[in-house]
């Protein structure tokens, strides 16, 4: 499917109302089933003789979300990170109606240093069909519980932390800018992050510490911003710039 963009609005802790369910509103049949595990199965195997890094986990869905004076309503429920992963592979994809997508919701962002250059990452060890990596992930329920809007911005925390070693102390400002969806048909909730660092110290920082996850940082300039996304990929990270 083409990726879009669903809601292009601030939204600030105050500004998101959580329910969380232990329930999936996504419908179901043996044969899609089926077919979910089967493609999982056959990336599972070929990631692992390539040496590349892949898992299933319990994550977070979107059930449901709505827009309305000003505030954003996200109803959320429990969904296996491979279902939103293997999705746009399975043969029939594009005759599934919109309850049967995974929606699996994650976190992507826009990273902006001092210097004002937007932050990405490199892996040759990726699953992804891009070598380049925006900053972000799922919504691990096995690292972090979402009950409430902060915990939505903490899992962002983590992701900065994790895989570019950017602590809070070194944020100045951070807002969800919108969401989207994805190629994959899963829910992207957008963050707008600026640093109080240059590009430079963030390098520094990044070699002293990450998660391994990316191999290399690339900094892309603010006016050529808009034309590397474009150029990047097909997909929803291309749509990036336009939360800015």
């Amino acid at each position: 499917m083409k990726p879009k963009i669903l809601i292009k609005h601030k939204f600030y802790p105050r500004d998101i109302i959580i329910s969380a369910s232990d329930i999936s509103t996504r419908k179901t049949n043996i044969e899609l089933e089926n077919s979910i595990e089967q493609t999982w199965n056959q990336i599972f195997e070929k990631a692992k003789l390539e040496g590349k890094k892949i898992w299933n986990s319990k994550i977070y869905r979107v059930n449901n979300y709505k827009f309305d004076d000003e505030k954003l309503f996200l109803e959320l429920g429990p969904s296996d990170f491979k279902n939103g992963l293997v999705f746009k592979m399975i043969p029939f994809f594009e005759t599934l109606s919109l309850d049967c997508y995974p929606l699996n919701m994650f976190c992507l962002a826009n990273v902006k240093t001092l210097d004002e250059k937007y932050v990405f990452g490199f892996s040759d060890k990726t699953i992804q069909y891009s070598n380049i990596l925006g900053i972000g992930g799922v919504f691990s329920k096995d690292e972090l519980l979402v009950n409430n809007s902060e915990d939505l911005f903490e899992n962002m925390y983590k992701e900065l932390k994790e895989e570019i070693n950017v602590t809070k102390s070194m944020i100045s400002e951070i807002v969800i800018s919108g969401l989207l969806i994805s190629e994959g048909a899963n829910i992207g909730l957008i963050f707008n992050v600026d640093l109080n660092v240059t590009s430079l110290e963030l390098q520094k920082n990044f070699e002293i510490e990450n998660d391994g996850e990316l191999e290399r940082l690339i900094f892309v300039e603010q006016e050529k911003y808009k034309d590397y996304m474009q150029n990047l990929a097909p997909g929803h990270k291309s749509l990036l710039w336009e939360f800015l």
